[in-house]
């Protein structure tokens, strides 16, 4: 052997050993930047939670990239697996809130997972179903409540709620709905609260926490209509107003303070979303001392400020 090729033999033994020494330097795979395939679990370090949320995080996304409902569904088990792994290593672990994150993402993507089965229906109420027991479990774990988790058990409740109502478990959403009302959840949507309306009345429900169902038109509030109307939408102006702009000073306390100058939006979209809510508090034959935005303040009216689409 020339000293050529000896020359030639060492370079190559000194590139390897350098490849060598920066993949143990680097050691378990970086989340952010590892392109994760189908088998990728194989390759992650399980045992590391944090590790193994930001993969099943990452297949999560793709799922939702991809053009075939096949790798999709692959795509989310495989996040499914990652995050039953993940709760398991907390189970005895951490704090109650910290499991509800895990439990928080496996039942979102049970909820994606239903819904790539829209013409099975059974598999898709499998699905939600499961994603509902991740919300029980959640519920469950967080007893007592406390101010520390009250926004979790508010959040997981609410989350319940709309998958119970979409499965027809009438009693059973209007229980947890309760929960999500005495934990002061905010956000609720105007769909969900006239779908929650509708059990109320089609099933004759008594309620006790939750407010009553809106009133309907009736011949008589028709009547009242002319009598009501401007009185309602000045009613309802003012109360919106006060109530976006105090939303909006509100966030002076909070991480971002910039976000009060929205005051100058609020006030008067506030006014003019309560111009149009009047007219529908009038059809329904409210007097301007009980509209809507006034049983807001007094907490007899669920914090929503889309106009619900049942006249």
């Amino acid at each position: 052997m020339n000293k050529t090729k000896i020359w030639h033999f060492i370079g190559i033994l000194l590139l390897v050993c350098a490849v060598v020494t920066a993949q143990s330097k680097r050691g378990k795979p970086s989340v952010t930047t590892y392109q994760f395939g189908q088998n990728d679990e194989q390759h992650i370090d399980v045992n590391d939670v944090e590790l193994g949320l930001e993969a099943a995080k990452s297949y999560y996304a793709r799922a939702f990239k991809v053009e075939s409902l096949e790798e999709a569904s692959v795509l989310l088990n495989q996040c499914i697996t990652l995050l039953e792994h993940a709760l398991e290593l907390r189970k005895n672990l951490g704090l109650p809130e910290e499991r509800a994150v895990i439990h928080d993402n496996l039942a979102d993507a049970f909820k994606a997972a239903a819904r790539l089965f829209p013409n099975d229906e059974r598999t898709a109420r499998t699905y939600l179903r499961k994603a509902t027991e991740q919300y029980g479990a959640i519920l469950e774990d967080c007893k007592p409540v406390t101010e520390q988790n009250r926004a979790v058990v508010a959040k997981a409740a609410y989350g319940m709620t709309e998958i119970l109502l979409l499965l027809g478990d009438a009693k059973k959403a209007i229980a947890v709905a309760t929960v999500a009302w005495q934990n002061g959840w905010k956000k609720w949507d105007a769909a969900v609260i006239a779908h929650i309306n509708d059990v109320i009345r089609m099933e004759n429900l008594t309620i006790e926490q939750l407010p009553p169902p809106t009133q309907r038109s009736t011949t008589k509030s028709k009547v009242l209509f002319p009598l009501n109307l401007v009185p309602d939408m000045l009613s309802e102006a003012v109360g919106m107003s006060f109530a976006l702009g105090g939303e909006s000073l509100g966030t002076l306390k909070s991480e971002k303070p910039y976000r009060s100058a929205l005051v100058i939006v609020a006030v008067p979209a506030g006014f003019v979303g309560g111009l149009l809510g009047g007219i529908q508090e009038a059809w329904r034959g409210y007097p301007f001392w009980n509209t809507r935005s006034i049983r807001m303040m007094q907490g007899r009216e669920y914090p929503a400020y889309s106009v619900i689409s049942e006249w």
